[in-house]
């Protein structure tokens, strides 16, 4: 992994979603970037390919090999900030591509877990709804060990 300078913008994204999360910021960081632990949490069940460089994809794919949400890296700096484009495979293959940032910082009880979302499309607002839930269930994830298995339960 390559770390990079953050792009740096006036511009005010659309959403944002700060979570607490206890764990340390280099746990939160592997549950979100590695296969094993999003497969876990996920309520997709995705895989992540591709790697964590600069200019470089990183995609999430569903079970069936279809593309969930695809994206190229804008800038990384493990364990605290990864800055990519989002191009949702959800929405078809017309589907305006936006961008957002997730940032880890520590604190006393473990981490902030910050998602941005820039210039979310027309009529892609329910990724909002889909942040939150990656989010409560990261948390849960991390806090407690609980994975898709309990979910669907």
């Amino acid at each position: 992994m390559t770390a990079t300078a953050p792009q740096t913008t006036l511009e005010e994204p659309d959403f944002i979603l700060a979570t607490d999360i206890a764990a340390p910021p280099k746990k939160v960081w592997e549950a979100l970037t590695e296969s094993n632990h999003v497969r876990a949490y996920h309520f997709a069940f995705c895989t992540i390919e591709g790697q964590l460089k600069q200019g470089e994809r990183f995609d999430h794919k569903l079970p069936d090999g279809n593309l969930m949400l695809g994206g190229k890296v804008i800038s990384v700096d493990p364990p605290h900030r990864l800055e990519m484009t989002f191009e949702p495979g959800w929405a078809g293959p017309d589907a305006q591509s936006s961008r957002c940032v997730y940032e880890i910082e520590a604190t006393d009880t473990g981490s902030r877990f910050t998602v941005l979302h820039f210039a979310i499309p027309e009529g892609q607002d329910g990724v909002k709804e889909g942040w939150a839930n990656i989010a409560n269930r990261l948390k849960a994830y991390l806090e407690d060990g609980i994975t898709n298995q309990e979910y669907e339960a």
